[in-house]
């Protein structure tokens, strides 16, 4: 009796905090509602995070379908296509397509995207780059090394993506640049 006089006094405690304290031998008859509560309290709180996870796994499924949606998407091309960054044709090298429609020079995209990286990124790009580039490395880790560069370098369109949203404060024009058209004005 006094154990559930002092579960009424505190809403914190919960009958469960208090059953360690009990013997071995002692008759839940006193406790049963209490138990009860805890139970259904418990079970509802199972059906929430079941509830919960079917939903985070629908999600998961509908990411994953449309993932292979986009990797099979195709692109066409035109020969007289420019790269977005430098305005080189884009058949004069290996090139980037966006859903955007940009299309990039690899080259450029990488000299472009990993000023924006971090330090840590940058290194592992530029690792990368050994890998790609060496005659040693075997094929089938050319093309996990290759698909890791995909990732760090061509994540997103770096004209409709972060890097552009996070260039909007910056200055359209380079310290030098504007010393040097400053000066060109100089009378």
């Amino acid at each position: 009796q006094q154990a559930m006089h002092i579960l009424k006094e505190c809403p914190l405690l919960k009958i469960e905090d208090i059953l360690p304290f009990f013997r071995d031998f002692v008759t839940i008859d006193d406790f049963k509602t209490k138990i009860v509560e805890s139970l259904e309290e418990y079970d509802a709180k199972i059906d929430k995070l079941k509830a919960q996870m079917d939903e985070h796994t629908h999600s998961a499924k509908d990411i994953h379908k449309e993932i292979e949606q986009l990797q099979e998407r195709k692109f066409t091309v035109p020969s007289s296509e420019v790269c977005a960054l430098s305005g080189r044709p884009i058949l004069s090298g290996p090139f980037y397509v966006f859903p955007s429609n940009y299309v990039y020079l690899a080259d450029e995209l990488t000299a472009h995207v990993l000023p924006h990286l971090d330090e840590k990124k940058q290194a592992r790009v530029e690792e990368l780059q050994v890998w790609l580039t060496s005659t040693d490395t075997p094929a089938a880790d050319r093309l996990v090394y290759q698909a890791e560069f995909d990732n760090l370098i061509a994540a997103e369109c770096p004209l409709t993506g972060n890097i552009m949203i996070e260039s909007i404060d910056r200055s359209l024009v380079s310290p030098a640049e504007l010393q040097r058209q400053a000066a060109t004005w100089a009378i």
